[in-house]
């Protein structure tokens, strides 16, 4: 009788344990390059050469960031801007947005390699945009790629 109730206890506990799991990883792992894009080419940027660029900061929810505009970016890129309708950016689960000319040619819309006062916290993942005075959907995490929409 002990071993059955004993049986039965470990039974539940091992169920409710694989129900607590999740498929999902804990972490993302770490982005190490960019991919740049456009109708016509695709190239591979890594961090590196991305934090080589002329740096700024911008602000989005009292937190400093550090990165680079993307005009700056797409010229580094050998990507003219012109006849630019969009650029987009995704992230690594799929989530995208377009960014039109208004936006993405301020001089304080980034894409962030780092916080000003350290390196990226886990939940933005190793690059985002920062979009300050815009809804938090535009400030995309964990991005892995940029593409010109013409």
């Amino acid at each position: 009788m002990k071993r059955t109730t004993l049986l039965i206890i470990l039974l539940i506990v091992a169920a409710l344990a694989s129900a607590c799991a999740s498929d999902t990883p804990a972490t993302e792992e770490a982005v190490s390059s960019l991919t740049v894009s456009d109708a016509d080419s695709q190239q591979t940027i890594s961090l590196d050469a991305l934090q080589a660029l002329p740096q700024t900061t911008a602000n989005f929810q009292d937190v400093d960031y550090v990165g680079v505009t993307l005009p700056t970016l797409l010229e580094d890129a050998g990507i003219s801007l012109d006849d630019v309708t969009a650029i987009k950016a995704v992230a690594s689960d799929g989530y995208s947005v377009n960014y039109e000319p208004a936006l993405y040619t301020r001089d304080d819309v980034i894409l962030a390699y780092a916080q000003a006062d350290g390196p990226m916290s886990e939940d933005d993942g190793t690059l985002r945009m920062v979009v300050p005075g815009e809804r938090g959907q535009m400030n995309v995490r964990m991005v892995v790629e940029i593409e010109v929409v013409r």
